[in-house]
């Protein structure tokens, strides 16, 4: 930016200088208690600037774009790129009352930008940058007001957007720590079908519930503490009951960090095997995880999670570098067939996974309110 025209920020009360390069910036209080002024979008309005993702009418090739793909991180995100701010949800939920804020590292609150009334599941919109005028005054999150004066000069690199919303899922998704980017396969040969929306719907949906397990202290605690003693199906003794394929014990924290920071993962539909999987490559035949919906609640016997638990870290492992003899991709998979469908299993019960109900099933035959005394779903899994 040109440093004869950076920005000048007033709060209300207080001055603060910092430096930047050779001139000097301020942020001050304003004594006169303006109020502010910030837009709003409907939740009408806000779809006439977008577009449905995954909609059974979107075409294959617009589905497997660069345009959908997505950080399992980062599913509900906004960004402001050349006057337009785009708000995009990966996560299938609708979230309601959305502030879109920023931060600044000059600035010890945060600026609510823009409210939006809703923005749906599954959407992205393209709106112009609230930061395109000159001249604004925009309440913080604290209850002043700032006053941003060429705010439409300011470089990506000086401050953060991002949505904020009161929503028990926006909760659970933001404690996600996976860091993998979710691409979708485009060729089809061999043993991939293509994939169809439906099937990308699911997709999308059951690797976020993945990953939020994956990034949780009780999936790292169990991990970390696992031993076959416990467990009389695990063939392997104690000391290298999580191993690589040699038999090895592996360093279990730095398992763990592996798959949290997995680069990224292409995604496709397998037939003939239950998946496919090796370096970004991530096949898994949908005809057992998608509608049929063993990663989600909708019965009461959820006793298909773990069969789909070890296909999922089955594949996975082989993302990683393991291979058929290991924990992760063996015959007996420790981690695959005990460890983390036990506590995903557990989390989906207590709602601390984004999802918990198949979201795309108009109804189910788990009764919330039946007693879960001798439902499967609370056995432990061997």
């Amino acid at each position: 930016m040109n440093k004869k025209m950076r920005q000048t920020l007033m709060l209300t009360a207080i001055l603060v200088c910092w430096a930047c390069d050779s001139e000097q910036q301020h942020v001050t209080v304003s004594p006169f208690g303006e109020p502010a002024q910030t837009s709003a979008l409907t939740a009408e309005a806000f779809r006439t600037y977008g577009e449905e993702m995954f909609d059974d009418d979107e075409s294959f090739d617009e589905m497997t774009s660069s345009d959908r793909w997505f950080y399992l991180n980062d599913p509900f995100y906004a960004r402001i790129e050349n006057a337009e701010m785009e708000v995009a949800n990966f996560v299938a939920h609708d979230f309601n009352d959305v502030d879109i804020c920023m931060t600044m590292p000059q600035l010890n609150d945060t600026i609510i930008l823009m409210h939006l009334d809703r923005v749906p599941g599954y959407y992205k919109s393209r709106i112009p940058s609230p930061l395109s005028s000159e001249d604004m005054l925009l309440a913080t999150r604290s209850g002043k007001t700032v006053r941003f004066t060429n705010a439409h000069l300011l470089s990506s690199s000086e401050y953060k957007v991002f949505p904020v919303c009161d929503d028990p899922v926006f909760a659970n998704v933001r404690k996600i720590t996976m860091k993998t980017r979710i691409k979708w396969r485009v060729s089809n040969s061999g043993n991939w079908r293509p994939l169809t929306p439906e099937i990308t719907r699911y997709f999308a949906a059951m690797m976020l519930n993945v990953a939020a397990c994956f990034s949780t202290p009780e999936f790292r605690e169990a991990l970390l503490t696992y031993t076959s003693a416990d467990n009389p199906n695990d063939p392997f003794p104690p000391e290298t009951c999580v191993h690589n394929d040699n038999g090895e014990a592996v360093d279990r924290e730095k398992l763990l960090n592996t798959i949290l920071n997995k680069n990224e993962l292409v995604c496709g539909d397998v037939w003939g095997y239950g998946g496919l999987g090796g370096g970004t490559t991530f096949g898994i035949n949908m005809i057992y995880m998608g509608p049929a919906s063993f990663f989600f609640r909708n019965r009461v016997d959820m006793s298909g999670v773990n069969g789909g638990s070890h296909l999922v870290i089955h594949e996975l492992g082989h993302c990683v570098g393991m291979g058929h003899s290991s924990s992760m991709a063996g015959g007996y998979a420790s981690i695959g067939h005990y460890i983390f469908p036990n506590v995903y299993k557990q989390l989906l019960k207590e709602g601390r996974l984004p999802y918990q109900m198949d979201p795309f099933k108009g109804s189910n035959d788990y009764n919330p309110g039946e007693s879960e005394d001798g439902n499967v779903d609370d056995d432990v899994v061997e």
